[in-house]
């Protein structure tokens, strides 16, 4: 059985979650993840073949249509508000691999192992009722519709992922895609640290 954890509360908190293959032992336990939530925050090619179809909405990035529809009548913000909120930047956070098939949205057995460790935390008790927005990224090769396009077919295949495997309501998981607009590493773009999901803990509660 799994234990939970116990440690401070934590308002807002940040997870990058890089597409860099686990092989080279960089596996994260969920002790350590949990551990890497409470840090305070410091300021800071592809498969042509592929046609990803899912679209973010052009205002907040949420790639579920009905769900994004829900989010901005629950908060009552507009759509760039929503996305505001949603982005913030500052704010703990811990790196994790998760391994992508190049190009693709499908995630590759290592990556579903340590998504596997992340869904220990997002189970913790001390987060129920919480929001965690899963966003998508990718490297610059390719055009801005095609990475949009696939950035949120990845978050959508996590989302899948926690949810089948785990139980973690779709309401609780929004999935965002920003494409190539928030590069991890910007001076090369290229970098596979650029193909990455994040997974970000919202502050408020999941909209019933």
């Amino acid at each position: 059985m799994k234990k939970r954890f116990s440690g401070r509360s934590v308002v807002l908190a940040l997870i990058l979650v890089s597409t860099k293959a686990i092989a080279d032992g960089r596996f994260v336990n969920a002790k350590s993840i949990l551990e890497g939530l409470s840090t305070p925050a410091k300021e800071e090619s592809l498969t042509r073949g592929f046609k990803p179809r899912a679209n973010p909405d052009s205002a907040t990035r949420v790639c579920d249509p009905a769900l994004n529809a829900l989010l901005i009548e629950k908060t009552g913000a507009k759509g760039e508000q929503l996305t505001r909120t949603l982005y913030v930047e500052a704010v703990p956070r811990i790196d994790l691999d998760i391994a992508f098939k190049r190009g693709l949205a499908t995630i590759l057995p290592e990556g579903e192992r340590q998504l596997d460790e992340l869904a220990i935390v997002l189970k913790d008790s001390r987060f129920a009722g919480q929001r965690f927005v899963v966003a998508g990224h990718t490297d610059t090769e390719g055009s801005a519709d095609y990475n949009d396009k696939l950035s949120c077919e990845r978050a959508l295949s996590v989302r899948r992922y926690l949810r089948s495997k785990h139980g973690i309501s779709d309401t609780n998981l929004i999935p965002m895609g920003f494409g190539f607009t928030k590069l991890k590493n910007s001076d090369d773009k290229l970098s596979q640290d650029n193909r990455r999901v994040e997974v970000r803990k919202f502050s408020q509660a999941a909209p019933q």
